[in-house]
């Protein structure tokens, strides 16, 4: 019996919270940063996030006083967990699927990843297209080619957005052929006749001076200024061009610009929400909610689409838009 009790006393307490290289290899665990066993076969020691405020005073309380204990930061715990955001992030991109289907079938030829457009793929811009950058709307298209262009995205794009007042901008295109200076929703109107060019198959010189000028006025807009509606509006539309005829990572930025000017603006925000930061009160709330929700939904499509971070807006209470 004295024998029994002596070695009952001698055997070897298990710790009540493992290390993940133990706990996936069922091995024992003493609960030390780092563990015997990790130590002695050379394993990453790395421990889950803790379930509760128990489990964490029994691995402080069993924290080794080494420096080695120390020296485990939270760079152990970032690299153990960057592989799982890695291939979160990748889930659903398409061109990480080709590579990946590619080393797997070969890992040693396997094709390099290229990133193509999703439609018809850059265009080469033609001689004289930058020049017309500092041209005018009114220089590079008439009333008439504009209405006709503006039908068609009506037609073809509108139905699956509808970001853009069709109201308001015929107003504009009625107002705009006269002689006044360029203005922000030229940009809008740009974007409105590129995409119409490109979808009735007219494209050519005209349609790449109106993107170059709607580019030339996005990215003169003065930075002292918060972003107004006009200049969000003619960002999306740039972000549905390139997203259409562009490489899929200049869109990507496009889209990502759009985000931030959306944020600034405060348009992600509901009016009633009490925020006092809200700066972009010249449209109502139903538009606020729409151009919000488009450009959120092309961010987000474009960000999965390549592997690549959202930009999450803290703070967004913006309700969906009235059909």
């Amino acid at each position: 019996m004295a024998t029994a009790a002596k070695t009952h006393q001698q055997t070897r307490k298990r710790s009540k919270t493992a290390c993940e290289p133990c706990r996936e290899r069922k091995r024992k665990c003493d609960g030390h940063r780092p563990c015997r066993t990790c130590t002695r076969y050379e394993y990453d020691c790395y421990y889950a996030p803790y379930r509760s405020a128990a489990l964490l005073g029994q691995v402080q309380q069993n924290a080794s006083p080494r420096p080695a204990a120390s020296s485990l930061s939270n760079n152990e715990t970032a690299s153990t967990s960057s592989p799982t955001i890695l291939k979160s992030l990748e889930a659903n991109s398409g061109a990480a699927f080709m590579r990946r289907l590619g080393l797997s079938i070969d890992p040693v030829n396997a094709p390099k990843l290229h990133l193509f457009a999703w439609n018809v793929g850059a265009r080469s811009p033609s001689t004289g297209a930058e020049a017309s950058a500092s041209f005018r709307i009114v220089d590079i298209i008439s009333q008439g080619e504009m209405q006709m262009l503006a039908s068609v995205y009506f037609e073809k794009i509108h139905p699956c957005y509808a970001f853009v007042d069709r109201d308001v901008f015929f107003q504009h295109v009625g107002a705009r052929w006269q002689p006044f200076l360029t203005e922000v929703y030229d940009s809008v109107l740009c974007g409105v006749a590129a995409l119409g060019s490109f979808f009735s198959r007219s494209s050519g010189v005209i349609e790449q001076r109106l993107v170059a000028l709607s580019k030339t006025i996005l990215n003169s807009y003065p930075a002292v200024k918060p972003p107004s509606m006009d200049l969000i509006l003619g960002w999306i539309c740039r972000v549905v061009y390139l997203r259409t005829t562009a490489t899929p990572l200049t869109a990507w930025m496009a889209s990502c610009t759009a985000m931030h000017l959306i944020e600034a603006a405060g348009l992600h925000r509901e009016a009633s929400s009490g925020s006092v930061l809200i700066t972009s009160s010249e449209c109502s709330e139903d538009s606020r909610r729409r151009v919000f929700g488009v450009a959120q939904h092309l961010h987000t499509w474009i960000s999965f689409d390549l592997g690549l971070s959202r930009v999450s807006l803290q703070g967004a209470v913006a309700s969906p838009p009235s059909a």
